[in-house]
């Protein structure tokens, strides 16, 4: 949770979920990817960012109603 009311849940297909009240109701959002998503990050309700599978990382700094969309492009060995 980003604070005591907004909250994502990230999974399968490019699954983004989010709350904004602690947890009791959930919404989905567009994430513009399939790939499985593994890690969110948020510093606060506004700005953060999901990493997945294949190297893809969705940033957003408006709460998730835009996302960036980054790849990395070199294996990590």
């Amino acid at each position: 949770m980003a604070d005591e009311n907004t909250g994502w849940c990230i999974g399968e297909n490019g699954t983004i979920l989010r709350s904004i009240n602690g947890g009791t109701n959930w919404s989905s959002q567009v994430s513009g990817t399939s790939n499985l998503l593994l890690s969110s990050f948020f510093i606060n309700s506004n700005t953060g960012w999901i990493s997945g599978e294949d190297g893809i990382i969705l940033s957003t700094t408006n709460s998730g109603v835009n996302r960036n969309r980054h790849r990395l492009v070199h294996s990590l060995t």
